[in-house]
C-alpha cells in the first residue's frame, strides 16, 4: 500500500498545494495543522473533497488505533479557547464537536470523533471503508492509500471494496452520484454482489455516514 507525505501526494497526483486548501485552513485554525499525535487519524470523505476541490461542507471524521489516541484528541478539543466548540454525543460511538469561529470559517464546521473500533494499522481503517473513492488516510503528515483510488478518484468513478452495510452504502451510492460520481455496469454488478451476501435482517440499524 502506498505511503507519501500529505503535501508531495498532493502536488504530485492531485496538483494542489495542501497550504492553500480549504481543509489545511479548518485544521490549522484548530491547531491541527501538524502531524497528529500518534493513531489519530483523518480518513474518508475530507481528504476526497479536498483532493477533487468540494466545499468542506461536512463533517471531518478521526478515527483512532487505541483509547489513548482517542483521549488525545478529545482532550485537545476541549481545550481550545480561540473557537467555540460545542460537543454532543450523536452516536453509540461518536461525538460530534461544533466548532464555531465566524473570523475564518464561513460556516460552522463539525468533527466527529469516531469509536465504534480502534484500527491498530492505518490499513485496517482503509479496509474498513466501502468504495475506493474513500480508501486514504492521513496523519497530516503521511498519507497511506489504495493505487486505484487515486484513479477511481480522478475519473469520478465509483467502485465497491467492501459492502458489510447495505443500506448505508446505498445511502452513499445516491450521494456520490448526485455529486457527480459515475458507476459502471460492471461495478454495479460487484455492488449487488456484495449486498446480497449481507444479512438485511441485521442492517436496519440506524448508522453514521461519515462520508
Amino acid at each position: 500500500m502506498p505511503k507519501d507525505t500529505l503535501r508531495d501526494f498532493c502536488k504530485e497526483w492531485f496538483d494542489i498545494d495542501f497550504e492553500t486548501t480549504e481543509l489545511f485552513r479548518i485544521l490549522q485554525r484548530l491547531e491541527l495543522s501538524g502531524k497528529l499525535r500518534g493513531g489519530v487519524y483523518l480518513a474518508g470523505g475530507a481528504i476526497r473533497r479536498m483532493l477533487i476541490g468540494q466545499p468542506q461542507d461536512s463533517d471531518l471524521d478521526f478515527f483512532f488505533a487505541d483509547k489513548e489516541s482517542e483521549n488525545s484528541l478529545r482532550d485537545h478539543l476541549n481545550s481550545l479557547t480561540s473557537v467555540s466548540v460545542l460537543c454532543e454525543r450523536t452516536g453509540d460511538f461518536v461525538e460530534t464537536y461544533t466548532i464555531l469561529d465566524p473570523e475564518t470559517i464561513a460556516c460552522k464546521v463539525k468533527i466527529q470523533l469516531i469509536f465504534g473500533e480502534h484500527y491498530r494499522t492505518p490499513e485496517d481503517l482503509i479496509d474498513s471503508f466501502d468504495f475506493t473513492i474513500c480508501q486514504f488516510v492521513t496523519d497530516l503528515d503521511w498519507i497511506k492509500y489504495e493505487s486505484v483510488s487515486v484513479a477511481d478518484l480522478k475519473a469520478r468513478q465509483l467502485e465497491p471494496c467492501g459492502i458489510t452495510r447495505a443500506v448505508s452504502s446505498l445511502k452513499r451510492l445516491i450521494k456520490y452520484h448526485q455529486q457527480g460520481f459515475t458507476m459502471s455496469n460492471a461495478a454495479i454488478k460487484r455492488f449487488l454482489e456484495q449486498v446480497a451476501n449481507i444479512d438485511l435482517d441485521g442492517d436496519d440499524q440506524e448508522e453514521l455516514d461519515p462520508l
